[in-house]
């Protein structure tokens, strides 16, 4: 069956119900979603005023004890360097290797997504998925 591993990259500074809903929604409204997976930015990210990571971690790791198939991955907490998409998605393709990775963005994302690193390559390789900023949290059960 070709299930769905949806990769929901970002700051999470902090994680709210916005993030919450569009993970919902994306276990409701996409067919075959094994799991939506929040990935949190380290803490060699460049963003001002970023909570440490652990914290972000933990309060993300509560969030997505209320369903199996959310979850949260520390992948780019551990490294010594902040981590490119292409390598994020890259590390997870290969530990599901039989599921579609996905990747979940904003909107706002998607207007600088030609200035990201490797760009070309996560266009071939995976498939992405577009959420509008403002987006309505009415999907949240």
């Amino acid at each position: 069956m070709n299930e769905k591993i949806i990769i929901f990259p970002g700051a999470f500074n902090p994680p709210h119900n916005t993030h919450i809903n569009i993970a919902y929604a994306c276990l409701e409204n996409i067919t075959n979603v094994d799991r939506v997976i929040f990935v949190p930015v380290g803490d060699l990210y460049n963003k001002n005023y970023l909570e440490k990571a652990f914290h972000r971690y933990n309060m993300l790791g509560l969030i997505c004890n209320e369903n199996s198939k959310l979850e949260v991955s520390d992948i780019e907490i551990k490294k010594q360097r902040q981590l490119f998409t292409y390598e994020t998605l890259d590390y997870f393709s290969k530990e599901y290797k039989n599921k579609n990775i996905y990747l979940l963005i904003g909107s706002d994302n998607l207007k600088e997504f030609d200035k990201w690193k490797m760009y070309e390559y996560i266009l071939k390789k995976y498939k992405i998925i577009v959420v509008n900023r403002g987006y309505d949290n009415a999907y949240r059960k």
